[in-house]
């Protein structure tokens, strides 16, 4: 298991810092990506403290290589995640992809969402609980 997986094994959000430092990028290259980039926005706490998923890292990872590894400039990798996210062209000859397998992979992506909305509820209710507890 890489670093990267082993950490998020452990904690589900991250520290600006934490993320800084496993990227080994700066922090205020992370604030000035999340400002250029809408494909990426970290969970924001009341107090504006950013919390990071391991697919916000993903994201990240991915933008380095294509900003430090490949050269590409913003505009270059903001068109590069725009083209990942544009849906796919229906075929010319026609031959559209038959309902089953759309609506198949649509649940799965629904259901994906729905995993993790619950995943997020619940955690915001274990937090609230901890600040409640803490109050009295």
């Amino acid at each position: 298991m890489d670093p990267i997986n082993a950490v998020f094994e452990k904690k589900k959000y991250l520290l600006i810092s934490e993320i800084s430092e496993l990227a080994q990028i700066p922090e205020y290259t992370l604030r000035y990506w999340e400002s250029q980039f809408k494909v990426f926005r970290p969970l924001r706490l009341e107090s504006g403290h950013r919390r990071y998923t391991l697919k916000d890292m993903n994201v990240i990872l991915e933008l380095k290589e294509l900003l430090y590894g490949k050269k590409l400039t913003i505009a270059g990798a903001r068109q590069v995640f725009n083209q990942k996210l544009r849906p796919r062209p229906e075929p010319q000859n026609g031959a559209a992809e038959p309902p089953d397998a759309a609506s198949t992979s649509n649940q799965k992506a629904i259901d994906e969402a729905r995993k993790e909305i619950k995943e997020i509820i619940d955690e915001m209710s274990e937090f609230q609980q901890a600040l409640e507890a803490g109050r009295n």
